[in-house]
């Protein structure tokens, strides 16, 4: 099995990708625990314990590397495992690439309108229309 992106995985644990990057996360979870019911439960702990505290402190370096060594130890015990990480890795890897970016992509047609690309959007976007009136006051 290939390294697994320490940046990466704080990346998707931090909310990068949007939806997209949450339900990945979520399916990083729900593969662990698929796992736990093919294995002992001591086997699968360290790697459960590793993803919770990525979740609760995504900016926290050595809880991002336990994870990432967490995966790659459970990996050399599960065939299944490692395949189904294989595949979430690619999925995740189309959203946030290893150096941790967020990369967008159109595609699918014409985009009628204004589409806006970037990562960590907050407050009111405007395209140089002026805000509506706001009526009598």
């Amino acid at each position: 099995m290939e390294p697994i992106s320490v940046a990466l995985l704080a990346a998707l644990a931090g909310g990068a990708g949007g939806e997209l990057g949450r339900q990945l996360w979520a399916g990083l979870g729900d593969l662990v625990k698929r796992s736990l019911r093919r294995t002992a439960p001591e086997t699968i702990e360290p790697t459960e314990t590793a993803l919770a505290a990525l979740e609760r402190a995504p900016n926290h370096a050595a809880s991002a590397e336990a994870l990432a060594d967490a995966l790659q130890r459970r990996s050399a015990t599960d065939p299944r495992f490692t395949a189904e990480l294989r595949d979430w890795l690619v999925r995740a890897r189309s959203v946030v690439p290893d150096d941790g970016q967020v990369r967008n992509t159109i595609s699918g047609g014409v985009q009628r309108g204004p589409v806006i690309q970037g990562r960590d959007f907050s407050g009111p976007i405007t395209f140089g229309t002026p805000p509506p009136d706001p009526g009598p006051q």
